[in-house]
């Protein structure tokens, strides 16, 4: 009688947080809304850049301040921020829409390691589709400025300040909307959400102040994180974001609201049984 023969154990794949973060851009790059996403964000960008600097073309003669040409490039972050937004709400809220999450989470058991991956790759992600975007713009716009006199001097560091300060900004946008997306998990609400905290909530406290008109209302209003961040885009005193906060101050702001929703968002996954 032959022995049974017990056929070898196959050896155990070895989960490491790069293969991780590969299979969540994997996720990324292979869903059809971030390819829309990206192209309509690059839309704004560009299309925004060089529309502007036809009309600032026009008016460059006669104005008698000068020309914040480096905002040009970033003019089309306002709505940038909203797609970009929307973008790292998916990569969470998406997962739960279709129940891939429990697939997920059975896989890599280790929900930070998740959570770490899926905003390291949005992050990434923005940073590069928004760099591309204002590299773009830039190109398509300088030519059209420098006829009127108003080219971008790159030699400005205020100026490389706004035009790089609007990809981070965009960046930390990013990741804090993957952090709403984790803590509220509906694709609907966290946008909701993003929306309200970077559209609506300005303008909301802007009309109680006028109403009530309480100083420190005021102070509050320029430390909201679509008004302090946005005043890395300040050059020479342009933008008019209503913020006292100097340029990387603000930034610094934004990017404590962005750790703050994402520690919240760590926390409340960890803690989760999803």
């Amino acid at each position: 009688m032959s022995a049974l023969e017990v056929p070898a154990a196959e050896p155990r794949i070895r989960l490491t947080f790069p293969g991780i973060a590969r299979s969540e851009w994997l996720k990324l790059r292979t869903v059809r809304s971030t390819v829309w996403i990206a192209a309509v964000t690059f839309g704004v960008m560009v299309g925004l850049a060089t529309f502007l600097s036809w009309g600032i073309k026009g008016i460059a003669d006669t104005s008698e301040q000068p020309i914040p040409s480096a905002t040009i490039l970033t003019a089309g972050v306002t709505l940038a921020q909203l797609t970009l937004g929307v973008l790292g709400v998916l990569l969470v809220t998406g997962e739960y829409a279709n129940g891939s999450i429990r697939a997920t989470l059975s896989t890599v058991p280790r929900r930070p390691s998740v959570l770490a991956a899926k905003a390291i790759v949005a992050g990434l992600t923005t940073l590069v589709l928004a760099a591309v975007s204002v590299g773009a713009a830039f190109l398509a716009s300088q030519p059209i400025l420098a006829t009127g006199g108003t080219a971008i001097d790159l030699a400005d560091g205020e100026q490389v300040r706004a035009i790089v300060g609007g990809v981070l900004y965009l960046t930390l946008v990013t990741l804090f909307s993957v952090g709403i997306g984790a803590i509220v998990k509906h694709t609907a609400g966290a946008i909701c959400v993003v929306v309200g905290v970077f559209f609506a909530l300005p303008i909301l406290v802007q009309i109680v102040q006028a109403i009530v008109n309480l100083d420190w209302l005021g102070q509050i209003h320029g430390y909201l994180p679509s008004v302090a961040g946005q005043q890395i885009m300040t050059v020479g005193g342009s933008g008019g974001f209503g913020s006292s906060l100097d340029p990387w101050a603000g930034l610094a702001v934004l990017a404590g609201y962005a750790a703050l929703s994402l520690v919240t968002a760590f926390w409340v996954f960890n803690r989760r049984d999803d």
